[in-house]
């Protein structure tokens, strides 16, 4: 779990940008442009960082949540 805490970190960060960067990217509302360009850095950080997707670790918390 200690391994894992850096990218658990980004992603938790990352999911209070989720819904509004989704309501920028897909329905255009120019409020949440912020939003959306700090999930995408967060997303960047994961991939060039840690070589992880959102999804991979979206699917490793769960796997370990469940433990």
């Amino acid at each position: 779990m200690k391994e894992y805490k850096p990218i658990i970190s980004i992603y938790q960060e990352m999911k209070q940008y989720m819904v509004r960067a989704c309501l920028y990217d897909v329905y255009g509302y120019s409020e949440f442009k912020d939003d959306f360009e700090k999930y995408k850095e967060l997303c960047h950080r994961l991939e060039v960082g840690y070589g992880k997707s959102v999804d991979e670790v979206a699917e490793l918390v769960f796997e370990l949540n469940t433990k």
